[in-house]
């Protein structure tokens, strides 16, 4: 018989995808190599200002890129990303990694998409807003400012971000600390969207993930009205199930109150899969679920005691165990969310908001 926690076996992950692939979509490495010649960027402490070389500017006009559309790239580009060996998106994807239930794997997504995208070349921000604080213990972070200081406004961003976690990756921390802004800014004018004024001015990466708490607290609506694209993971079992319906109603509510926002169910993410019968009914009722089908990512996440003992480790599951099938799980699912059908809808709805504003 099988075992559960066997991280090795193959179990759902032959053509277990050919489900979720987007129509028309291209390559990964197509979109690698079409951005890379249109535009590449790098952090500097200095400032924002347009990086364009004569040669990057023939590139871009051979492409035909509209300069409208991207984004202001910082000075002092390095050498390697001069070679195109980065890749730089015309917009900042700002993913939520959402579901009121606990324990259903959201500080573990949230972990392995933001390194999972920092690993192919990507710059990106991970931002912890569960007071819970997991994600500092999981990549071993030192806290020195939290989110709890950037919403009331103490800290600025660059103050605090920590950086290069990884290659790639930098880092909002959390602590406990931080239930108490629901009492200290009971007062401040249109509270919930603090963080994404906050963080208005915050450029230079390809994406931002979000990690929540499991409840629609002020961090939660925060991050809610922050975030561009949700991935919603559910473990095999009822009431994660249910927390995800839960979630979705609570998305509902978000655009009747700030219709003007776009807010979109990249992927429902099945979490734990294994061959149970409790798995095949969860499956099955998602599969059934008329919300969250059409975003069911059915390969999902298999079972694997290898995550947990990386996180325990303060390290990615490509770093403790990269042969293991969680690895190659979420390698797939970052994949998915690097794809660029996750980002033809945000740059067109980008471009359309620009030009309405003419």
């Amino acid at each position: 018989m099988r075992k559960a926690f066997d991280c090795h076996d193959g179990f759902g992950a032959d053509g277990a995808d050919a489900g979720n692939a987007r129509p028309g979509r291209i390559t990964v490495e197509q979109h690698r190599a079409g951005a890379a010649l249109a535009f590449a960027a790098a952090e500097t402490a200095a400032g924002q200002a347009e990086v364009i070389t004569k040669d990057r500017q023939k590139a871009v006009a051979r492409l035909g890129v509209n300069l409208s559309v991207l984004p202001i790239h910082t000075q002092n580009v390095p050498s390697h990303v001069g070679n195109f060996t980065r890749i730089m998106p015309a917009f900042m994807q700002q993913l939520a990694v959402v579901n009121m239930k606990g324990g259903v794997g959201k500080t573990t997504t949230a972990v392995h998409v933001a390194a999972g995208l920092a690993r192919r070349g990507a710059r990106v921000l991970l931002i912890d807003a569960d007071p819970q604080g997991n994600v500092g213990h999981a990549l071993g972070v030192p806290r020195q400012h939290t989110i709890r200081e950037l919403m009331l406004g103490t800290v600025t961003p660059a103050d605090a971000i920590v950086r290069n976690v990884r290659d790639g990756l930098d880092v909002i921390v959390s602590t406990p600390a931080a239930f108490a802004l629901e009492t200290e800014l009971a007062g401040a004018p249109a509270r919930e969207t603090i963080l994404e004024r906050r963080m208005k001015g915050v450029l230079g990466y390809d994406a931002v993930v979000v990690d929540t708490s499991p409840a629609m607290s002020l961090l939660a609506y925060n991050a809610l009205l922050y975030a561009n694209d949700l991935v919603i993971p559910v473990a095999m079992d009822g009431m994660a199930i249910l927390g995800a319906r839960q979630t979705l109603a609570g998305i509902r509510e978000i655009r009747e109150l700030w219709p003007a926002r776009r807010l979109d169910v990249l992927a429902v993410l099945p979490i734990g899969l294994n061959t149970t019968n409790a798995t095949r009914a969860a499956l099955e009722a998602l599969d059934n679920d008329s919300s969250m089908a059409p975003r069911l990512f059915r390969r999902g996440i298999r079972q694997c005691i290898d995550v947990t003992y990386a996180l325990t480790q303060r390290q990615t599951i490509w770093e403790y165990a990269p042969r293991s099938r969680a690895a190659e799980d979420y390698d797939a699912f970052v994949d998915f969310v690097a794809g660029p059908g996750a980002h033809a809808d945000a740059a067109e709805t980008q471009h359309e908001t620009r030009q309405a504003s003419l």
